[in-house]
C-alpha cells in the first residue's frame, strides 16, 4: 500500500492554465500573456510556441532562471516564471507576430510530465485597420471608406471587433505611400 501511494504521488498531476485568450494590439505596442501552473518542481522547463496557418515556431524557451528567445523575437521578450507561474512579454509588435501562442510546461525530474495552456490568439492589426471608429445615423447600412490596400491589410490583419450599431462608418488614416 505505501508503495502504491509513493507512486501515486511521485505520477502528479500538471494542469496549465493559460491567460488571456485574444489579446488586440496596435503595431509597436507590447502584449503579456500568462501561464499558471500547479507543480512543486523545481526543475521545470517552459517553452512558448507560436503556431499560425503557415507552420509553427519556438518563440523561447526558458530552464533554471535562464531564458533564449528564437528568430524575431530576440530583443523584444521578457520572461518572468517561478514553480507556478510563467509570462511573456513582447514588446514593438507587428502584424507578422500575429497568431496562436500556446505555453508548454515541462516537469522532467523524477519523470516526464507534461501539459499546455489553451493558447493566446493575438492580433496585430495595420495601420490601417487602427481606424477612428465613428457611429453614424444612416440608412444605408455600413459605409466603407477604406482604398484597396487597406482593404487587403486589413482582410489578412482584421482590427478588433466593430462595436455593435445598427449602422457604422469607418474612416481609415492611411499613413504612407499607396
Amino acid at each position: 500500500n505505501d508503495q502504491l501511494l509513493l507512486l501515486f504521488l511521485s505520477n502528479q498531476f500538471l494542469e496549465v492554465v493559460q491567460t488571456p485568450e485574444k489579446l488586440w494590439q496596435e503595431p509597436g505596442g507590447s502584449v503579456t500573456m500568462v501561464c499558471k501552473f500547479n507543480s512543486s518542481s523545481k526543475d521545470l522547463r517552459i517553452e512558448w510556441n507560436k503556431h499560425w496557418p503557415e507552420g509553427s515556431l519556438t518563440v523561447l524557451t526558458a530552464k533554471n532562471k535562464m531564458s533564449k528567445a528564437f528568430q524575431t523575437y530576440q530583443n523584444r521578450t521578457q520572461h518572468n516564471f517561478n514553480s507556478t507561474f510563467a509570462s511573456l512579454t513582447i514588446s514593438d509588435v507587428n502584424p507578422h507576430d500575429s497568431g496562436l501562442y500556446v505555453c508548454e510546461v515541462f516537469i522532467e525530474i523524477p519523470s516526464l510530465h507534461r501539459d499546455s495552456g489553451n493558447g493566446t490568439s493575438l492580433q496585430v492589426y495595420g495601420t490601417c485597420c487602427s481606424a477612428k471608429l465613428l457611429a453614424l445615423y444612416q440608412m444605408q447600412g455600413l459605409l466603407l471608406l477604406l482604398s484597396k490596400r487597406c482593404i487587403q491589410q486589413c482582410s489578412a490583419h482584421p482590427a478588433p471587433p466593430l462595436p455593435q450599431y445598427s449602422t457604422v462608418s469607418l474612416i481609415c488614416e492611411l499613413k504612407g505611400s499607396m
